[in-house]
């Protein structure tokens, strides 16, 4: 709380015309006390000689430390009788006149303060100077231009003593950092050297401090400084946003939401090996908009787990995050009965409701996003596409709870995401793409129980055997699933009646006839 002190110095008087009488007031044995920053307020009083016919009567103060005059606004006022108006000042009476100094703020501990005052007649002036009168008590606080306030870690704060103030001695404080009212450092200064150094602070965590400090000569005068100490963290909750396919890129792309002004300086991309995951990428924090780029898995493969992990100014470096695992779509082209089997591995990262099937002839992401043609429970991760287009791209995704936006815009392809998909499955099969069976016998000819048949076929394909008899019925069938190309040899151990019959190989959408004769 700041405090007022009165003082009054009265009896001062004087003649007219040309000499000036002045009548000293008793010195004061205990000047009055102050703390730097109250208000002080001075009252000024003379008593001139009746009804001067031509004197002028001005009061100039001036405030005088030990060492030298000072004139520091508003230390320095004029005071001039018959003239009120002035900023801080009342006439309170013919003689008198008061003045009140706001906020004393002087740079130097037990300042001795000197009244000096001046009175002036058109013929002569004498000046009259007091004792000292008044006794300011600093208190030197923070630098905060000069304190390190800010840093990497606890060691590197430091906070360093107003170095404005004097350090011949006169200073003698006591200092105390509290942070939440618990006291983290504590100062005796009774080495006048204190003041200007630094002093390393050792908190243990970003929060407010209040730098308290206490005049030795004078243990009512404190002054608390209050400010906030930022000891850089790493974030540690940079989380991966989704993981997509890029179908120019042919490559898995990890995207995350970037997260500023938290110090980060650039982001991992780490593959979850075991213990120690690798690293696969870095990007830049500053230059990226939050984009990583598998360069390493293929895009037919299934890629590990990823995880993001970023690494600060400070070159802290953060956990890594929770993982994601996109989706790796396989795809079965059953051309006898013209059908996809679609078969893949659920998102790892997020969670979902379903998967959507989506078909498209232009291998471009947007163009399979929006072309979906069916949907399936989160609980199911095969699909039976029949008559598919030839020439067509398949995909699988799923939908997320939220968009992932990136802090820059690229290209419209790039942002904002809502869902992820997987690889691309391309059918490429048509028409005019035939399977050719361009051999088939049957080994023995004619036979008695059990035959051998053998082709041979030039492109992979569904194979099917039927024994068909004289009146136009199949007897036998048998579907024997994909075939390689290449010469294949099946046994059939069939108990038929004698008499001629048809083996017919089919493959794809084309067909080969051999007649055999069974004999008993």
């Amino acid at each position: 709380m700041k405090r007022t002190i009165l003082l009054l110095l009265a009896g001062i008087s004087f003649s007219v015309y040309s000499q000036i009488e002045i009548t000293k007031q008793p010195d004061q044995p205990v000047p009055p006390q102050a703390c730097e920053g109250s208000d002080v307020v001075l009252s000024v009083q003379a008593t001139p000689a009746p009804n001067p016919p031509d004197v002028v009567y001005a009061w100039e103060v001036k405030f005088k430390t030990l060492f030298s005059w000072t004139e520091i606004n508003p230390v320095v006022l004029s005071l001039l009788k018959q003239q009120p108006g002035f900023e801080n000042i009342d006439v309170i009476g013919y003689d008198t006149a008061t003045m009140i100094i706001k906020n004393i703020n002087y740079q130097m501990d037990s300042l001795q303060v000197r009244l000096k005052i001046t009175m002036k007649s058109p013929k002569d002036t004498t000046i009259y100077s007091t004792e000292p009168f008044i006794k300011v008590f600093a208190l030197p606080g923070i630098d905060k231009n000069q304190s390190i306030l800010k840093g990497c870690e606890p060691e590197n704060i430091q906070i360093r003593i107003n170095t404005s103030y004097n350090t011949t001695g006169l200073v003698t404080c006591t200092y105390e950092l509290q942070r939440e009212n618990k006291t983290v450092l504590s100062i005796d200064d009774t080495n006048p050297g204190t003041i200007g150094s630094k002093f390393p602070v050792n908190v243990d965590t970003s929060s407010q401090y209040v730098f308290i400090t206490t005049n030795r000569q004078n243990a009512g005068c404190v002054k608390r400084d209050t400010f906030d100490v930022k000891i850089q963290e790493v974030y540690q909750k940079e989380e991966i946003g989704v993981v997509t396919f890029d179908p120019k890129l042919k490559r898995w792309k990890v995207i995350w939401s970037k997260t500023p002004d938290v110090g980060t300086a650039q982001a991992s991309l780490l593959a979850e090996t075991g213990a120690a995951p690798q690293k696969i990428n870095e990007v830049s924090y500053n230059t990226n908009p939050g984009v990583v780029v598998d360069t390493v898995t293929p895009a037919g493969e299934l890629p590990l787990p990823y995880r993001i992990q970023i690494t600060d100014t400070c070159g802290h470096i953060s956990n890594p995050s929770p993982a994601h695992r996109p989706m790796l779509l396989k795809a079965f082209v059953d051309s006898a009965k013209n059908v996809i089997k679609f078969s893949w591995t659920p998102y790892i990262g997020v969670a979902y409701t379903k998967f959507y099937l989506h078909c498209s002839t232009i291998l471009d992401s947007i163009h399979l996003r929006k072309n979906v043609i069916d949907s399936v429970s989160a609980a199911d991760t095969t699909y039976v596409l029949n008559n598919p287009k030839p020439g067509s791209y398949y995909a699988v995704s799923i939908r997320l709870p939220k968009p992932v936006e990136l802090k820059s815009m690229l290209k419209a392809e790039t942002g904002p995401y809502t869902q992820s998909l997987s690889n691309i499955a391309e059918y490429k099969t048509t028409a005019v793409e035939r399977v050719s069976v361009n051999r088939l016998s049957v080994n023995p000819n004619p036979f008695a129980g059990s035959f051998e048949v053998i082709f041979d076929i030039d492109r992979s394909s569904a194979v099917t055997i039927e024994v068909i008899n004289s009146s136009g019925m199949t007897v036998h069938s048998v579907a024997l699933g994909e075939q390689v190309p290449g010469v294949h040899a099946y046994r059939i151990e069939k108990n038929l009646p004698e008499g001629l019959y048809l083996i017919k190989v089919s493959a794809g959408e084309t067909f080969r006839v051999i007649k055999t004769v069974c004999v008993h």
